[in-house]
C-alpha cells in the first residue's frame, strides 16, 4: 500500500491510518528516538548553507510527525474508512436569519 492518500498524520496529532496496514503496525511498534537524537539526525541531513528558518521549519515538521506517531501509540486514530465516509456525506452548513440590508 502506497501513496498519500492511504496515509496521513494530521497537524491536529490525529493519525488517520488504514487499520492493519504496514504503516499502522510499523509505526505502532516503531520505538521514538529521543528529542535530542531527532534533532541531530536532522541537522546532519541539511546543507551546511542552510537557513535559521530553514532549521525552525524542519523542526517544525518533525515535532508535528513525533506528535502524529505519539498519537497512533496512544490509540488515537481515525480509521480511513470512517474518514472517507464522514467526507462522502453532504455538507451542514449553519443557517442563517435574514439578511439586513441596509
Amino acid at each position: 500500500m502506497g501513496g498519500g492518500s492511504n496515509c496521513c498524520v494530521a497537524c491536529s496529532g490525529i493519525a488517520i491510518l488504514p487499520k492493519n496496514s504496514r504503516a499502522y503496525n510499523r509505526r505502532r511498534k516503531k520505538r521514538i528516538m529521543s528529542a535530542k537524537d531527532a534533532v541531530f539526525r536532522l541537522l546532519e541531513t541539511l546543507p551546511d548553507d542552510a537557513y535559521i528558518e530553514d532549521i525552525q521549519y524542519h523542526l517544525y515538521v518533525l515535532q508535528k510527525v513525533r506528535a502524529g506517531e505519539e498519537a497512533v501509540s496512544a490509540g488515537k486514530v481515525i480509521l480511513h474508512e470512517e474518514v472517507m465516509r464522514e467526507l462522502a456525506e453532504p455538507m451542514r452548513l449553519p443557517t442563517r436569519g435574514p439578511s439586513h440590508s441596509g
